[in-house]
């Protein structure tokens, strides 16, 4: 995050599981970024359609739309084709 008075960057955290969501969206919010919750991915869409976030944070096993479609489809849209994603999952294989 830069040190000047700019605003801070934003995260766009997309998570089926609220617990998840909410410490994510915590410990990121505590070292000064603006967290920008989702629950799913029809909702992040929503939320990317209001504001372009710095970075996306994105769930890979999401019920409805998984996280890999998610990230197809913003891949996918010129406006956001170029959004650093980073996938996070809970699951224990690969």
């Amino acid at each position: 995050m830069n040190s000047s008075q700019q605003a801070p960057e934003t995260i766009l955290v997309v998570d089926d599981q609220r617990p998840n969501l909410q410490l994510v969206g915590t410990m990121l919010s505590q070292m000064g970024y603006e967290v920008i919750p989702a629950t799913s991915g029809e909702q992040a869409f929503k939320r990317l359609a209001a504001r372009t976030p710095d970075l996306i944070l994105l769930d890979v096993l999401m019920p409805e739309m998984s996280g890999l479609e998610v990230c197809r489809q913003i891949k996918a849209d010129v406006r956001w084709a170029e959004l650093p994603i980073i996938f996070l999952s809970a699951a224990d294989d690969a």
